[in-house]
């Protein structure tokens, strides 16, 4: 999911960035228009894109933050440290049979 937002961000900042670029004195007005008119086009044509690339990562962000949810509701973030630490003997059974019941 990190690595999905850090492209759509990347992309984001790219069609900023080409809407933000500062008028230069030097370039043809009639140039600067074409230019300007295809990052336009461009930005537009990678809209529905974007869109949707974001409507599946919050998708995904909601589906990994509910699952957090029920692990942390249910303790089974407890449960597996439990069996952890009675793996590697720092837990009596006693304990582990309580925690159970």
């Amino acid at each position: 999911v990190e690595i999905q937002l850090g492209k759509y961000k990347k992309a984001v900042e790219e069609i900023n960035r080409r809407q933000e670029s500062g008028e230069d004195p030097t370039i043809d007005p009639d140039e600067e228009m074409k230019a300007n008119t295809a990052h336009l086009m461009s930005a537009v044509a990678t809209l529905p894109q974007l869109t949707e690339r974001k409507r599946i990562l919050d998708k995904h962000t909601n589906i990994a933050t509910s699952l957090l949810g029920q692990i942390k509701n249910r303790n089974l973030d407890h449960f597996h440290q439990l069996e952890e630490d009675l793996l590697s003997g720092k837990v009596d059974m006693n304990a582990v049979m309580q925690t159970i019941q």
